[in-house]
């Protein structure tokens, strides 16, 4: 379901595990193409990735529990994920906020590690800061976040 708050900003909720990402890349993909960028995050049998939905390049998000200790990393609850991944996609989400065929940007999706100030946190705050105004930026956010995503990230 979407619940919209101060424009340009959208939420996409839903619970967890419901197809949230599935859905929105079904959508992304029935757009006229160039016209919505941003990232998804969806699982792949080896963990998540993200996936810049202009170009469909993809990188690892998850770290396996395997991973060489040597590999940067954030942690949120079980999960491992590279911290190189959220640099790669703030460049993405960048890009796309920048391009001026764009007219939707996905982030896919905002949870615990951006509400505690780390991951694509600073990517989000500066996407909604300086979206251009005919820009309408979606978050994806599980339903019992929804709350606090809006008072981070709403104006």
């Amino acid at each position: 379901m979407y619940s919209s708050f101060k424009m340009p900003v959208e939420l996409f909720t839903g619970p967890k595990h419901s197809g949230k990402t599935t859905r929105l890349a079904a959508w992304c993909a029935a757009q006229l193409p160039g016209t919505v960028g941003g990232i998804l995050q969806p699982r792949r049998p080896g963990g998540r990735v993200l996936v810049d939905v202009l170009t469909g390049e993809e990188t690892a998000l998850e770290v396996p529990p395997d991973a060489p200790p040597t590999v940067p990393t954030q942690q949120v609850g079980r999960f491992m994920f590279a911290a190189g991944a959220f640099e790669w996609a703030a460049a993405r989400l960048a890009h796309a906020a920048a391009d001026l065929r764009v007219t939707t940007v996905v982030v896919d999706e905002i949870g615990p590690l951006e509400l505690r100030g780390e991951g694509l946190d600073a990517a989000v705050r500066a996407l909604v800061a300086d979206a251009r105004p005919a820009v309408r930026i979606v978050l994806v956010v599980r339903e019992e976040l929804a709350d606090d995503v809006r008072k981070r990230y709403g104006t």
